[in-house]
């Protein structure tokens, strides 16, 4: 037996397991948040959106040169914020 198809029927027959069905005994669960970092290596999908901003606000967004490599920026970091503040809460 060639190693994708075995691979494909381990596959499928993960994929029945129910989710009670796993032990998860000698998996710690995570409780303490703090400290956490992204994975260096994800790279997000991006997704058009529109939005209509001040112009006052796209003109200082002009100034820090591409605007969505910016925005984006600004969005993940105060996303990462209140990760950590929910993390903390926790």
């Amino acid at each position: 037996m060639n190693q994708d198809k075995r691979m494909l029927e381990e596959l499928k027959i993960l994929e029945n397991i129910k989710d009670e069905d796993i032990d998860f005994s000698d998996i710690p669960e995570i409780t303490n948040f703090i400290g956490w970092e992204p994975n260096p290596f994800f790279k997000p999908i991006k997704a058009p959106i529109s939005a209509k901003l001040d112009k006052d606000v796209i003109a200082w967004l002009k100034m820090h040169g591409a605007v969505s490599k910016f925005l984006n920026q600004i969005c993940r970091e105060k996303m990462q914020e209140e990760r950590l503040a929910i993390a903390q809460a926790l």
